[in-house]
């Protein structure tokens, strides 16, 4: 399905560089209803102030939901909503695959079966995340300075957007290096 995401993500960067907002937020929109491994895009459209792209993402999205709701009952569509405890509840979770800094300092600061860790810290694992998380955000809006329409290439934005999503959102895997 990666690949799925990664298609209809590129595809709808092409249309929005090629000034076809309301087909690039359209298509977007698919790959984030697919996986939201590029989720700070609508972010990123809402910094640059592309509302066609964000008001078609918007309309995908509830035609999505309304399909999903009439094929599969209004139960089942909410579960996409639900997920494993929210965005936190991942921290600490030292798997290998986990390749993003939550896994990386879980690998280094907790225990864990799947090497040693340099120190044992649990909650210095969690602060580290927090702390490397927030400053790659604050990076981030650095480089996208100032908000409003930029001179800067789009797909150039859309990278460090996309990297910035998989290096610190704690549900990336290995296999969603895909978007990378």
């Amino acid at each position: 399905i990666n690949a799925y995401v990664l298609l209809l993500t590129v595809m709808g960067l092409l249309w929005l560089q090629q000034a076809k907002d309301g087909r690039g937020g359209f298509l977007i929109a698919l790959g984030l209803w697919l996986k939201p491994l590029a989720a700070l895009l609508a972010g990123l459209l809402l910094w640059r102030r592309h509302g066609r792209a964000l008001a078609s993402l918007a309309v995908a999205s509830v035609a999505v939901l309304g399909i999903t709701t009439i094929a599969f009952g209004p139960s089942l569509a909410a579960v996409q909503f639900g997920g494993s405890g929210g965005f936190l509840s991942m921290l600490g979770f030292a798997h290998p695959a986990n390749d993003n800094f939550n896994g990386l300092f879980s690998r280094w600061f907790t225990p864990n079966d799947f090497g040693t860790p340099l120190v044992i810290a649990p909650y210095f694992a969690q602060a580290a995340y927090l702390v490397t998380a927030a400053l790659l955000l604050i990076a981030d809006l650095w480089l996208l300075w100032p908000p409003g329409p930029s001179r800067a290439p789009l797909l150039a934005e859309a990278a460090i957007v996309v990297v910035t999503t998989h290096l610190v959102v704690p549900l990336t895997w290995y296999h969603h290096l895909t978007m990378t």
